[in-house]
């Protein structure tokens, strides 16, 4: 039975993986000021995010009952560019081209 290639073999899906969730992040983050956070610690503990919003707020001695905005603020750029050095390394380790196609979608049609 042939062994099962690893994402370490794969950096074209650990790429896309890291970029979905560099999006996913962002969109979290900003895109929608109704229904995006203030404040990190307004995270709830089953949200997929959360794990890593506690993990740096402990490494910075943040409280993470108590953190300013500014705190919080720190959080979530450090949440951002761990997301992005996923990327970076990747990309550092193999040659990896990505394109980007952009389609507009009106009436059900796509456009190019």
């Amino acid at each position: 039975m042939a062994k099962k290639k690893s994402n370490t073999e794969r950096p074209t899906q650990l790429m896309v993986d890291a970029l979905q969730e560099y999006l996913a992040l962002s969109k979290f983050l900003f895109a929608d000021p109704d229904e995006s956070i203030y404040d990190v610690n307004e995270l709830e503990p089953d949200e997929h995010f959360y794990p890593l919003a506690k993990q740096l707020a402990e490494e910075l001695k943040i409280g993470w009952e108590d953190m300013s905005h500014e705190d919080s603020n720190r959080i979530m750029l450090l949440m951002l560019e761990k997301s992005y050095q996923k990327i970076k390394e990747v990309s550092d380790r193999a040659n990896i081209v990505m394109e980007f196609k952009v389609k507009e979608v009106a009436d059900g049609s796509t456009k190019n």
